[in-house]
């Protein structure tokens, strides 16, 4: 996995500006108005917590998600996701924006369809438009989305209706700079069912 490219500043109308810290963590800034002002993301709970200019289907919902540093091993993932719902119009819109941090501009976003309730076959995010691909060979709880360059980051899904506890532990897990573990067996070593399909999760 490869760290954020600034070039991806001017191919995404200049939504972007990345930084990642030394905990391998996602932060972003956008140019707010011409006074320029701007707002960023902060960390909350050892969680990325986007601002309002994310576009969030739920205004003050974090986006939790957690990504492993550029120095991580390698493995079959590259971080953890625990979304609030199934819906993919309520979901995916500030995934794909905070991931195309990592890849370029958005391609493709890949899930498996048992996971979701279900979607149209494109989505727009910031007047880009991204293919939303069902596959069924694609692992339960896992997403991944491709960038223009072909460059590809996938994610773990925790179940939304997951307890609090268990999910910040799973995203610890696939986030972690020596994991190399299977979505199986990150799943299955916290406790959590491969291919559930729960509602939507509590406010925790």
């Amino acid at each position: 996995m490869d760290a954020p490219v600034s070039a991806y500043t001017e191919l995404y109308r200049g939504y972007v500006e990345c930084r990642q810290s030394s905990r391998g963590h996602l932060g972003w800034t956008k140019p707010v108005g011409d006074s320029g002002q701007r707002r960023s993301t902060e960390m909350a709970s050892d969680l990325l917590v986007t601002s309002a200019d994310v576009p969030l289907q739920h205004p003050g919902r974090e986006l939790r998600l957690k990504i492993k540093p550029s120095s991580a091993a390698r493995g079959p993932l590259d971080g953890g996701w625990w979304p609030w719902s199934t819906d993919p119009a309520a979901e995916f819109p500030a995934l794909i924006m905070a991931l195309s941090s990592w890849v370029g501009p958005a391609r493709h976003f890949a899930y498996h369809p048992h996971d979701w309730d279900p979607a149209e076959k494109t989505l727009t995010v910031e007047g880009w438009t991204v293919h939303l691909e069902a596959l069924h060979t694609m692992r339960p709880n896992t997403v991944a989305l491709t960038g223009l360059n072909l460059k590809q980051i996938r994610v773990l899904l925790v179940p939304p209706a997951t307890p609090g506890g268990v999910a910040r532990a799973v995203l610890r897990s696939a986030s972690g700079v020596d994991t190399t573990a299977t979505v199986e067996d990150i799943l299955a070593s916290n406790g959590v069912s491969l291919g559930g399909r729960p509602a939507t999760a509590p406010n925790v």
